[in-house]
């Protein structure tokens, strides 16, 4: 019985967080995981293990993922952050960036990447430590620390 119990809750909090991620987004977002936490006192959901989100025209693969919940009464269950950490690929269209670590704050369509960060665009390959990229405008700028440089590489078609 309790273990009945334990896989209806688990159900539940799923479905209540892929509805409340829908909703902040008003599309169809499908996450898929080894491991789902939910901590509603905290308004967190963390996924774990081999990691896909697909959002519209967006994939997200990462060994972890964050999503965090905006707490104010207006914006009760809209995403504030989405965190994904280790193994990160987003791929969007043409543009792939691997990294280690990436932010995306849902508010400004902005996704900082962090370590080991590499942006391949149409063929084009961008590395350095640290990139800001917005999903809408596409615009993107790389920075590294001062022990390296950023590097680009470009291809003639």
């Amino acid at each position: 019985m309790k273990l009945v119990k334990k896989v209806i809750f688990g159900l539940f909090a799923l479905l209540l967080v892929q509805n409340a991620y829908a909703n902040a987004f008003d599309a169809s977002v499908d996450v898929t995981s080894d491991v789902l936490e939910v901590e509603k006192l905290k308004g967190t959901a963390v996924f774990i293990g081999d990691v896909k989100a697909l959002y519209k025209d967006v994939t997200l693969t990462s060994d972890r993922l964050k999503i965090v919940y905006d707490s104010s009464l207006e914006t009760k269950n809209k995403i504030k952050v989405i965190i994904a950490t280790g193994n990160v690929v987003l791929i969007q269209g043409t543009d792939k960036v691997t990294s280690e670590y990436a932010e995306y704050f849902v508010s400004s369509d902005e996704i900082v990447f962090k370590e080991n960060v590499v942006l391949n665009r149409n063929g084009n390959i961008l590395k350095g430590d640290h990139l800001t990229m917005n999903t809408v405008t596409k615009k993107a700028k790389m920075k590294s620390d001062k022990s390296k440089r950023v590097q680009a590489i470009y291809f003639q078609k």
